[in-house]
Parts: C-alpha cells; sequence; structure tokens
C-alpha cells in the first residue's frame, strides 16, 4: 500500500514538473548545455552503458560539478 501511495506520488510530482517546463525552452535549452558542457550528460551515458544504477546520478553530478555549474548559471538560492 506504501509503495503504490509512493509510486503514484512520484508520478504525480514528474507531471507537475514536466508541466512547469511548458513555454520556458530557453530554460531548457541552458539546463541541457550545462549537463553537456561539464561532461555530466556524458558520464551517465557512460555509467548507463556499462550498467549503472540511480546512484550514477550522484556520482556523476558530484564528478561534473553539476550543482556549482547550476549556481554558476543561476545563483545560488537565499538561505541555502
Amino acid at each position: 500500500m506504501a509503495i503504490q501511495f509512493l509510486e503514484n506520488l512520484r508520478k504525480k510530482l514528474s507531471s507537475t514538473v514536466d508541466g512547469s517546463w511548458v513555454g520556458q525552452l530557453e530554460a531548457k535549452d541552458a539546463l541541457e548545455n550545462i549537463a553537456r558542457d561539464s561532461g555530466y550528460a556524458d558520464c551517465l551515458r557512460r555509467a548507463f552503458e556499462a550498467g549503472a544504477t540511480r546512484d550514477a546520478y550522484r556520482s556523476c553530478a558530484k564528478e561534473a560539478g553539476i550543482s556549482s555549474k547550476y549556481k554558476e548559471a543561476w545563483g545560488k538560492r537565499g538561505g541555502s
């Protein structure tokens, strides 16, 4: 029962996030460019081709410094 709830919650969250991108092609392109230019996208591609699990997201993000790249592009959130 809890698993079903979490699956449904994930679907709703995913749908909400996807809907937020409507009309935001410039921002979406900027994210894709950062992922590509930082090496994050290539790292994920290589990891999953080698049979990696979802843990690859975290390790590739760290390797590429993706968090810092996003902060450079859009600034650091206040209070964090």
